[in-house]
């Protein structure tokens, strides 16, 4: 999906600097923020969180919630923290440096815009080829980091290629989580889904019917869909 290339993206109550991060500010973790499932009030877990995109839109959406974003590259941490200061949730995120497979700790929500791709991947920069290549975190070991760090019936929440979705559901499987709910985005309707959203619980529960976003009409202007789900962030 698109990345923004701006050196500081501004959205409605916080900006994002990303000049240091090898994953810009994109339309994968927007989505991600704006939809991922919580209950508020909940301490939650963002794994890999780059540029602290996503902590701050979830701080947005659930006041009463505190944020705990993990990040493994130094200067994505670095520019993470520096993010947060800068916003009105800063009370409320906590940003470390670190391997979440070091983690430790009980979360009642996990978000992750994880590695994309399984197989190995061409990137111009070493950085931003770890971020989308699973060399730094295998979709395995994301299962077991979230089995081992979310309580029973908490909630798991990912955006990933349409094409690791199967592979990635099987391995849910295996550690015991139940799809709840899922999100099959659209760029724009004469093309074929390339992401999904899909939130899990650790445990059992009854699944709701499938969503269907459409990013784009297709005439290429945005779509309603689109405007309602990131009304709260987009200041257009």
């Amino acid at each position: 999906m698109k990345y923004m290339a701006a050196s500081r993206f501004q959205f409605k109550e916080f900006s994002v600097s990303q000049d240091r991060c090898a994953m810009k500010v994109g339309t994968d973790g927007v989505l991600l923020g704006a939809w991922a499932k919580a209950c508020d009030g909940d301490l939650v877990l963002d794994i890999g969180s780059g540029t602290g995109l996503v902590s701050l839109m979830v701080a947005q959406r659930f006041p009463a919630s505190r944020v705990v974003g993990i990040e493994i590259e130094p200067e994505a941490a670095s520019q993470a923290l520096e993010n947060v200061a800068d916003s009105p949730f800063a009370d409320r995120i906590e940003i470390r440096r670190g391997d979440v497979r070091e983690m430790e700790g009980t979360f009642q929500t996990i978000v992750c815009n994880p590695p994309f791709y399984s197989e190995h991947v061409v990137s111009p920069g070493e950085g931003r080829l770890l971020a989308r290549s699973t060399r730094s975190l295998a979709f395995s070991q994301l299962w077991e980091c979230s089995d081992c760090l979310l309580c029973s019936g908490g909630l798991f929440n990912v955006i990933l290629p349409i094409s690791e979705r199967v592979a990635f559901h099987a391995l849910a499987l295996e550690h015991h989580f139940d799809l709840w709910q899922s999100c099959v985005v659209q760029t724009v309707p004469a093309k074929a889904p390339k992401r999904v959203m899909l939130c899990y619980v650790k445990g059992t529960c009854t699944p709701l019917p499938p969503q269907h976003l459409v990013l784009q009409n297709a005439d290429g202007s945005r779509s309603a869909q689109l405007s309602r789900l990131t009304a709260d962030f987009y200041l257009w």
